[in-house]
């Protein structure tokens, strides 16, 4: 996305103007860029779910943005942690992973726009400003904690945190996506380091709240869809971001005393895969079969032809 930074710039004073409406003129003037500039970011303008209208004479937006407020995140967020609000980053995971000493447990740190976001297997996150929450955790373990079932437990607790929200209908595909209906709306990435004598685990979430193009995903004709689609009225950026922080510290806290064990009894609720048949790829071996839960630790239960076969790790498509 060119000129991300511009970009949000004009959101925000679309956002604060009158009738969230603004001459060309006045965003060339606010803004410093070149005519042809000025058409790429109204060219991303029109790609975010704020309703843009660019004319000639003016440029309007129905829907005003909503900055993450860091004050209020930390006031309305439960359990204990510093929060941080960045313009923009390469990563929040990157950045807490380079300086992970610097961080407690619960620490969040959330970014406007991400400009190298990533998903599992290397793949890109991609931002779109202003309509999503990108925020990582900071989250401490004994080394003697088994934290392979860690993405199921988070992804339970944001899935069942956000149905009390009014977020109700989302399903979690293993082992690390939030989905609504047949298109994913949030991706979890967790990576961990040894830190000292113990395990620091950084928790990512990139969550959609209103909807935005990606042409990327129209090559892998992949839909995506948002929490705007399922309530409107609820799909606020700040009370989403609160609510996810709260569920991931919860989850973290549950883990830590408990284990996956509290968190497997809620996973029929939500399991997104159950049975679908898939094909699961491990980078050794691929099977495909019907999915049939999972076991204890949290490992897929695949049904190949009457053999089941129990998948700790891989990458899941549909069949």
């Amino acid at each position: 996305m060119a000129g991300s930074v511009k970009l949000l710039k004009l959101v925000k004073l679309l956002s604060l103007a009158e009738n969230h409406s603004l001459s060309k003129e006045e965003c060339l003037k606010h803004l410093c860029v070149t005519e042809n500039e000025f058409e790429s970011i109204c060219s991303d303008l029109k790609s975010l779910g704020l309703g843009a209208c660019v004319s000639d004479e003016k440029i309007s937006i129905c829907h005003p943005y909503e900055p993450l407020d860091e004050d209020l995140l930390f006031r309305k967020s439960k359990g204990k942690g510093r929060v941080c609000v960045l313009p923009e980053i390469d990563s929040t995971n990157s950045e807490i992973l380079r300086n992970i000493d610097s961080y407690t447990d619960g620490d969040v740190l959330l970014a406007e726009i991400q400009t190298a976001g990533r998903g599992r297997r290397g793949r890109k996150w991609s931002s779109s400003p202003g309509c999503q929450v990108l925020l990582s955790s900071a989250a401490f373990f004994d080394l003697s904690l088994e934290l392979s079932a860690l993405p199921l437990a988070v992804g339970l607790n944001v899935a069942w945190e956000l149905e009390e929200a009014g977020f109700s209908g989302i399903k979690v595909k293993w082992p690390n996506d939030l989905y609504f209906e047949n298109a994913k709306i949030a991706g979890i990435l967790i990576e961990s380091i040894v830190r000292h004598e113990d395990v620091g685990a950084v928790i990512g979430i990139g969550m959609n709240v209103f909807p935005f193009e990606d042409s990327s995903l129209d090559l892998q004709k992949r839909k995506i869809l948002s929490l705007s689609d399922i309530n409107s009225r609820k799909a606020q950026r700040n009370f989403v971001a609160y609510t996810l922080i709260s569920a991931i510290r919860q989850a973290c806290f549950i883990y830590r005393e408990d284990g996956f064990a509290p968190f497997r009894e809620k996973w029929s609720s939500y399991d997104y895969l159950f049975n679908k048949r898939v094909l699961v790829n491990d980078d050794v071996n691929k099977i495909s079969g019907i999915c049939s839960g999972i076991d204890d630790n949290g490992a897929l239960l695949v049904n190949a032809d009457g053999i089941m076969h129990s998948v700790k790790a891989g990458h899941v498509e549909f069949l």
